[in-house]
């Protein structure tokens, strides 16, 4: 159990929002699996407040808006967030070994250089966590902005296994 003192605010260029949690150790049963099945333990650990998905959604509505609109969109956008109060949240006793397959990409970056990479299928052990907070969030966003966010699953990666990024899980559906 624990909560955040303070939230980060998005800016004015949305991005994701993550908090930043105690690592705790892992015993028993899920501390074996992670041993036996190649995994590794994460270095940080932290529980996704706004992802990928949400942002991109608060991006589009914000697509239309001229720069002192969109500022006055995100103030009161931060200002819903804050009014919510710490997030605190539980760690349960579920974990989940989850996986996705990631296409093969080619882009150029910020220096015109061509970029690619491999397809690839990564895994990682979650943890869920229960945060009202967090639920709260999302149904403020949703009905304010006029935004399907799905229910947030909110959870820790505790282990990956080939990235050690991990796995973009927003929602139940995910």
């Amino acid at each position: 159990e624990g909560s955040s003192k303070e939230i980060i605010n998005i800016d004015y260029t949305p991005k994701t929002i993550l908090l930043p949690v105690e690592k705790q150790k892992l015993t028993g049963l899920i501390k074996k699996h992670i041993e036996d099945n190649g995994f590794a333990l994460k270095d940080e650990e932290h529980i996704t407040v706004i992802g990928w998905g949400l942002k991109a959604a608060i991006d589009k509505y914000l697509e239309e808006y001229t720069p002192e609109e969109r500022k006055a969109a995100i103030d009161k956008i931060n200002k819903w967030i804050a009014e919510v109060g710490p997030i605190k949240y539980k760690r349960l006793a579920e974990y989940y070994e989850v996986s996705k397959d990631y296409p093969a990409a080619e882009w150029v970056d910020e220096n015109g250089e061509e970029q690619s990479k491999p397809a690839e299928t990564r895994y990682s052990i979650i943890q869920r966590v229960y945060s009202s907070e967090i639920i709260k969030i999302n149904e403020i966003l949703s009905k304010e902005l006029g935004i399907d966010t799905g229910f947030p699953f909110s959870h820790i990666t505790v282990a990956t296994k080939g990235n050690p990024v991990g796995i973009g899980i927003a929602t139940e559906n995910d």
